[in-house]
């Protein structure tokens, strides 16, 4: 295939950002996708206007039934995350058991392509510039930031509508099935979302679409608190006097440890559970309040939240280099006992118990004479992790097909539990949980969530059950004392699943990578202190003006106008 000038011109431009990311942060997800502008792209663009799915009215089911193994001898091509931790247990995702069941199941050799871990964001851009996309593309809503629509109308995945109607009966059916779950499964133009993770999280064998309850937010060291003689915080005043105590107890760890990376939010600073920030009644990023939506990090109460943290990182109760700090060295100080408070998920506090240290989880804290916290963390009915085929395919009937057997009943078993007789045994039909292999159980799944990604799948586009396959939900305390606790909080400041039009998403996507790349930069010279935030806050203020994030809020609001109407 001939290389346009314009994409020559863009591999060079790639290859040079690669040259000089070096040693240097991954690029902002915000970062704008480039243009294809080739004939194939031309070709796929989806209708400059679609009519959305009826609001209550859905289309009668599917009486087809997908036939496996596909017909054919089938050859594909998958861009998907491998995180760090899986990479030291298998180097592609061939060698995990659900896709080693779906390859002898559909008969499709399927090769995996693998961004270097922590790289993803940079290399899905990157990829973006190369002649072929790969056939099959994982997490396009997290990575396009113009949105779904704009990644169908520039060419570089299809329109998947009319395909997986054909060659996705079992996605669709369960699409078809709720209206709530159709309504956030498309654009505000019609476009299939792509195939997302769906969740159905009860006992017993019934699969029906349900809402999967917060998996991440505030955790405190119980032991500490026990010996101290302290409750666990409700309040910012409470968390203070706590962070104060714990730095007494153990100087050479951390009051409150801090990492992040892609899934937390730019340095880890609670973007995906706005823990701290929501005591100033405001949202880490977009928030909803008084049927206004407002963008935290530009608002005049954004100031508190900086000196709050400010003084926080002042007093030591944060780790000095929370920018960079990673999973593997912040295990180092968990592990070792070295930390009082983490935001993360119940991985860390399953981690912490198999070593005998208890950690609880703790709500999103408010102030004692403050308005109550209306942001916390909340999982959509799709929790995204948008499956999409590209322009490249040449075969994308078959991609279709072979995404759709992840719905199937063979496929749920399969993703969410690994190969009967390898990870499990068997499988309860009141709890619908499976009976692990001994090696799984060993040391009350301790290796678990090391393992995990080995065993069955935990992201992607397939029909998950956490309650039924984590063993971390089959532990009492994993679930009452953490994950109950944090879904207690309020949340209707949180935005629902909108999506922007093709036209919107290029204006947003130029508009978000010059604004998030000045908050992240600033936000952390304000809290180490590299800028003071008295002096230069007006000025940054100004600066998220003159950066259009009105008019980003007004993108979103329109979004939102939209999707309340489907």
């Amino acid at each position: 295939m001939a290389v346009s000038r314009k994409r020559l011109i863009g591999i060079v431009l790639a290859a040079l950002l690669a040259l000089a990311a070096c040693g240097k942060p991954a690029v902002s997800p915000t970062t704008a996708a480039p243009k294809k502008t080739t004939e194939a792209a031309k070709k796929t663009e989806a209708p400059e206007k679609t009519e959305a799915p009826e609001k209550t009215e859905a289309p009668e089911e599917s009486e087809e039934e997908a036939v496996y193994p596909i017909e054919g001898n089938h050859k594909l091509t998958y861009w998907v995350e491998l995180d760090a931790v899986t990479r030291e247990t298998i180097k592609s995702l061939s060698e995990n058991l659900a896709y080693k069941a779906k390859a002898k199941a559909t008969g499709v050799e399927v090769t995996f392509i693998h961004p270097p871990a922590g790289e993803e964001r940079q290399a899905f851009n990157l990829m973006l510039n190369s002649d072929r996309l790969p056939d099959i593309v994982e997490r396009v809503d997290a990575y396009y930031t113009g949105g779904i629509d704009s990644a169908i109308t520039e060419g570089y995945f299809i329109r998947l509508n009319e395909l997986a109607e054909i060659y996705a009966p079992n996605y669709m059916r369960i699409i078809n099935s709720d209206p709530d779950v159709r309504k956030e499964a498309y654009t505000d133009t019609g476009n299939l979302m792509g195939f997302g993770m769906l969740c159905s999280d009860q006992d017993g064998m019934d699969t029906t679409i349900n809402r999967e309850n917060a998996w991440i937010g505030p955790q405190v060291n119980k032991d500490w608190l026990d010996e101290l003689g302290l409750k666990v915080p409700e309040t910012i005043e409470d968390w203070e006097t706590m962070l104060a105590k714990f730095k007494e107890k153990e100087p050479e760890g951390w009051p409150l440890l801090v990492w992040g990376g892609a899934s937390y939010g730019s340095n880890g600073l609670f973007e995906i559970t706005g823990a701290f920030i929501s005591a100033f009644d405001i949202g880490p990023l977009f928030f909803l309040k008084d049927n206004q939506i407002q963008y935290g990090p530009a608002t005049p109460e954004y100031k508190d939240y900086l000196l709050l943290m400010a003084d926080w990182y002042k007093k030591g109760y944060i780790n000095d280099d929370f920018p960079s700090m990673d999973v593997a060295r912040a295990r180092t100080f968990y592990l070792n006992n070295k930390a009082g408070a983490v935001v993360q998920g119940t991985s860390t506090a399953l981690e912490l118990k198999n070593q005998g240290i208890t950690f609880v989880g703790a709500q999103t804290p408010k102030f004692a004479d403050g308005p109550d916290v209306h942001w916390a963390y909340r999982n959509n009915l799709i929790r995204g992790y948008y499956v999409l085929v590209s322009d490249s395919c040449e075969i994308p009937e078959v991609a279709v097909q072979w995404l759709d057997w992840n719905y199937t009943d063979e496929g749920y078993i399969a993703c969410n539990f690994g190969i009967e007789g390898e990870s499990f045994l068997s499988i309860d039909e009141k709890t619908g949980r499976p009976d692990y292999v001994p090696d799984i159980k060993d040391n009350s799944y301790a290796n678990f969530d090391r393992n995990r990604s080995v065993i069955r799948l935990h992201n992607g586009g397939y029909l998950k059950s956490d309650l039924r396959s984590n063993p971390r939900r089959f532990i009492p305390e994993m679930e009452q004392d953490i994950r109950e606790v944090w879904e207690l909080m309020d949340t209707s400041y949180v935005l629902p699943p909108i999506t922007l039009t093709a036209l919107e998403g290029d204006e947003y996507s130029k508009i978000m990578t010059n604004l998030n790349t000045y908050r992240e930069e600033n936000t952390i010279k304000f809290i180490t202190g590299a800028l003071d935030i008295e002096a230069n806050f007006d000025a940054y203020l100004q600066t998220m003006q003159d950066h259009d994030v009105a008019r980003a809020c007004e993108l979103q609001s329109d979004a939102l106008e939209r999707f309340n109407a489907r």
